[in-house]
């Protein structure tokens, strides 16, 4: 079982900081990374519809892939907002303790709905490429 360490004040805020810091500069790179390849996989995806005035059934998917990529990644930064309130308020609870800041439920669909904008950016890209080899 494992040992739950104790953590004086000073440890505790600057385990917070480091903690608020690094989860936060990696939210924000992955979800700035997701929506700009997501939102210009979406215009040129529609771009080309426009200018071949159709749109094949792997140009509409590529499309509903970028925008549900898009969609997920608003759910995703939801879930992060509960997840760290979720954190302060184990931290608030026992000020002395990391225990039960470590995660949160929250943590885990934050998780779940980053995968699956990942996986919607790259099902959008690769239908992209089908629709483009298809239209040329």
């Amino acid at each position: 079982m494992a040992e739950t360490q104790e953590l004086t004040r000073e440890q505790r805020e600057k385990l917070w900081e480091q903690f608020v810091t690094e989860h936060g500069n990696a939210e924000e790179a992955y979800d700035s990374a997701l929506r700009a390849l997501a939102g210009a996989g979406l215009g040129i995806t529609v771009s080309l519809a426009v200018a071949l005035k159709e749109l094949p059934g792997s140009g509409l998917w590529a499309a509903i892939s970028f925008l549900a990529a898009l969609l997920l990644n608003f759910g995703s930064y939801v879930f992060v907002r509960h997840d760290m309130r979720a954190r302060m308020e184990a931290l608030r609870r026992n000020p002395t303790a990391y225990e039960g800041a470590e995660e949160s439920r929250w943590t885990t669909w934050t998780w779940r709905t980053n995968v699956a904008a990942g996986i919607a950016l790259l099902a959008g890209g690769m239908l992209l490429i089908v629709f483009i080899a298809r239209s040329v």
